[in-house]
């Protein structure tokens, strides 16, 4: 069979797919030329057009009126970096079978994601036996016949999480048994508990450990001008969310707590009120502050509409 996107050059439409949360983190965007079109496979590197006459980059299949089919698509080396467990975001069409005439069976509807973890790229070298599967991909809606006439492509959107990963890096594979389908996108990402301040006190970037329940604690340092007063403590959570802060800094003397920051106090704020030094600062700042209500010391002013104006 040909392009599942036909109807796309003329203007099809995607369905758009949730927004992913703010604390997931980009490991490692996926060029769609990085992907290993593997020896004997019907994937095709296929680019379509939106609605707003955009490309899309897609690698599709459609062999579904032969039976038996074992049809690869691989990535290349993905490093893992600090993370143990990762997610696999995927954003898929697949067409209904049932809107397919004349398939006797041979029709699939689903998909298989694999990985396999290693020290160092493969190359070109793929051998199915050494990956291990993560699960059957299904679609929360397919696409029939009478949706490609209206031009209307229904884009799914699912994630799978993968690990503990424990080598220096990993491959993703997809294995088409028989479905006409199409990856437009592949996502690979990682959580974490990014960096923040509480309480005066700063705390890095922290993977969470690859045990759900668990949380790690991590100890916070004081901002610039700040002492401790309790240790300050955050515990990060799976979601990448921190959690039960504990503690915190206090501003050194001189210093006052600005905005998460602690700033110095102005040394006359100090003096005596009365005080002949208190008095010479009082009418310097009335000063500056006349000529800030004048920046260029004019006495008088000429307004473009009237006589001058004294100021």
């Amino acid at each position: 069979m040909g392009p599942i996107f036909n109807t796309a050059k003329k203007g099809g439409k995607f369905k758009k797919a949730p927004k992913r949360p703010p604390h997931q983190t980009l490991m490692f965007p996926l060029l769609w030329m990085c992907m290993l079109q593997l020896h004997r496979s019907q994937w095709d590197a296929i680019t379509e057009m939106d609605e707003h006459n955009r490309p899309i980059h897609t690698y599709q299949v459609c062999n579904v009126m032969e039976p038996n089919q074992n049809n690869w698509l691989r990535t290349n080396w993905i490093s893992r970096d600090a993370a143990q467990k990762i997610y696999v975001e995927m954003k898929f069409t697949l067409r209904d079978c049932n809107s397919i005439p004349w398939v006797l069976g041979t029709c699939k509807e689903t998909f298989n994601l694999y990985y396999v973890e290693s020290d160092e790229s493969h190359g070109i070298k793929f051998k199915p036996s050494q990956y291990t599967k993560i699960d059957t991909i299904a679609a929360d809606e397919s696409f029939t016949q009478m949706d490609l006439g209206d031009r209307i492509l229904k884009l799914n959107t699912e994630i799978r999480e993968v690990g503990p990963i424990e080598r220096k890096g990993f491959y993703l594979a997809f294995q088409d048994i028989g479905a006409c389908i199409a990856l437009v996108s592949v996502r690979v990402f990682y959580k974490k508990c990014p960096f923040t301040v509480r309480n005066l006190a700063m705390f890095p970037d922290t993977i969470p450990r690859v045990d759900s329940s668990s949380l790690v604690e991590v100890r916070g340092s004081c901002v610039k001008s700040a002492e401790e007063r309790d240790t300050p403590k955050l515990y990060c959570g799976a979601d990448g969310d921190w959690l039960v802060p504990l503690g915190r800094c206090i501003c050194s003397t001189g210093y006052e707590e600005i905005e998460g920051s602690c700033q110095g106090t102005s040394m006359t704020s100090l003096l005596p009120t009365g005080s002949p030094l208190h008095n010479l600062h009082r009418r310097k700042t009335e000063e500056k502050q006349h000529l800030q209500s004048n920046p260029k010391g004019y006495l008088q002013d000429f307004d473009a509409h009237g006589p001058p104006t004294s100021i």
